[in-house]
């Protein structure tokens, strides 16, 4: 499997009205995990996870901060 290429725009990944909170989607042993980083964007978020992750990084999404889990409500 081949990490997923980045899906936003230069202008999208730096727009102010974004979180700095993304999550790193991970393979680990066949399994897909997550790490939350905060950086300054998307790009950066891609870079730090190619950097620390080259082998295991699967994609990048936006931390919505609005966003609920069932499992942890408020």
């Amino acid at each position: 499997m081949q990490p997923v290429d980045l899906c936003l725009n230069e202008g999208a990944a730096r727009s102010g009205a974004m979180s700095p909170a993304y999550d790193l989607i991970l393979e680990r042993d066949g399994q897909l995990t997550t790490h939350t980083v905060e950086v300054a964007d998307a790009l950066e978020a891609w870079r730090l996870a190619r950097a620390r992750y080259p082998s295991r990084i699967r994609g990048v999404v936006w931390r919505d901060p609005q966003q609920v889990r069932a499992d942890h409500p408020r």
